[in-house]
């Protein structure tokens, strides 16, 4: 599969709303934002510390967005203890795709990726762009009823299942890794697969509100795959927040879902959330 011809049309449409989120702060370099301090002043007669006063990261996008409630994310799914988290962040894409271009949310089946996608590992890892690629020589994919999830590397691929309409991927984007500006862009496009560091015992016993721990990710690492579904601003923590759908039940975090920090001193975020970034193009 070949990268997106820059005069493809919706590469120029991510390219201009990327362009558009970072004009703000041309004026700053990478090192300056990844330093900004966000603590909140001690006693003196200083205004409270604003994530978006610090960097206008979506400057000229919209001030918030969330793809959950525009109907464009399926129900929470839980992997169990299969390291197929690849899959689900990947078939959550192509679902949240496939919505804004017919109109209809249908939940895939990540078993039906694990079984067929030879690039990739079923219960072993993979990778999202790996399985976009899998997913358009597929000719798309079968949905969640139709190829239910078993959570096992030991099942056979079944290529009688009925493929549903629309859900071919043609390419993706490929987000530069510590590209924040083009992590927002895309999600304003659809929801967008992203990995992150998930091994922290902060993070696995995260409940609620805006994570902001900065030890999570420090050294780059990445270690699990989620779906970005939006962004936004709480006024409680005075964060600035991306929302992302995991896969650990909806009895995890915000059901499901979590809110992390968007500004931090890491070099690709917290908990490395800006480390490895994609989104599927369907034909």
């Amino acid at each position: 599969m070949h990268k997106l011809d820059p005069e493809d049309p919706i590469q120029q449409e991510f390219r201009y709303l990327r362009d558009l989120a970072a004009a703000s702060d041309e004026k700053w370099s990478i090192d300056d934002w990844i330093n900004v301090d966000d603590a909140v002043p001690s006693d003196d007669n200083s205004k409270d510390t604003d994530d978006s006063e610090d960097d206008n990261d979506h400057d000229g996008l919209p001030d918030s967005i969330d793809w959950v409630e525009a109907g464009a994310v399926t129900p929470v799914k839980n992997q169990g203890s299969c390291g197929s988290c690849w899959a689900f962040s990947s078939t959550g894409a192509i679902e949240g795709a496939h919505f804004i271009k017919t109109g209809e949310l249908v939940s895939l089946s990540e078993q039906n990726l694990m079984d067929c996608d030879t690039l990739d590992s079923a219960c072993e890892g993979g990778l999202m762009e790996q399985a976009f690629k899998f997913e358009e020589s597929a000719n798309g994919l079968c949905s969640e009823d139709d190829y239910p999830y078993m959570a096992t590397d030991d099942s056979v691929c079944n290529n009688d299942c009925v493929k549903v309409e629309s859900t071919i991927v043609k390419d993706y984007i490929d987000i530069e890794a510590g590209d924040k500006h083009g992590l927002l862009a895309s999600i304003v496009l659809q929801p967008t697969s992203i990995a992150m560091n998930a091994g922290g015992l902060g993070f696995q016993f995260y409940s609620s509100g805006v994570f902001d721990d900065d030890s999570c990710g420090e050294d780059g690492s990445i270690d699990h795959g989620v779906l970005a579904v939006g962004y936004g601003h709480d006024e409680d923590s005075k964060h600035d927040f991306i929302k992302v759908k995991n896969s650990w039940g909806d009895s995890w975090g915000e059901g499901g879902y979590f809110r992390i920090k968007r500004h931090s001193k890491n070099d690709y975020g917290t908990c490395s959330v800006y480390a490895y970034m994609t989104a599927p193009i369907l034909a």
